[in-house]
């Protein structure tokens, strides 16, 4: 985050504690994998994400206007959004009524750096992994693709 004098002070200070939350799951998640093993840093990982999903999957739907959509598309469009909206750097591509694709452009953006040089694929898996589980929607079609 580079000081901009124009920058309203409202919007400086969430970015500035956007700037700490990075910096804080960023150093956590290297930190818990060399100290206890890339399977708890995984925990980690998918327990911080899935509790957020949890508490913003539905109204954010709501939110988008996402509700009358098919399941999967509703699914993949909110995963788009949501993450575009983030600063994630996603794709989307509708394919049908059943089955949208969501890709995460690489460079992953949770790293800064030759930092993900050192990201066990665990961490990735179970990052994903809490993308493949809307289940509030009742769906089971989403499918997602984890290298």
């Amino acid at each position: 985050m580079r000081y901009d004098p124009a920058m309203p002070q409202s919007v400086a200070g969430w970015e500035a504690v956007g700037a700490l939350y990075h910096a804080w799951i960023t150093g956590l998640i290297p930190t818990t994998v060399t100290r206890r093993s890339a399977a708890d840093g995984a925990e980690v990982v998918f327990r911080t994400f899935r509790r957020q999903q949890l508490e913003k999957f539905l109204p954010g739907l709501e939110k988008l206007g996402l509700r009358h959509l098919p399941h999967a598309v509703a699914c993949a469009q909110y995963h788009y959004l949501s993450n575009d909206v983030g600063g994630v750097r996603v794709e989307y591509m509708y394919e049908s009524g059943r089955k949208a694709w969501v890709r995460y452009v690489p460079p992953r953006w949770l790293y800064d750096g030759a930092t993900i040089c050192a990201v066990p694929r665990e961490i990735t898996r179970a990052r994903l992994g809490v993308d493949r589980r809307p289940g509030e929607r009742g769906t089971t079609i989403v499918r997602w693709i984890a290298r």
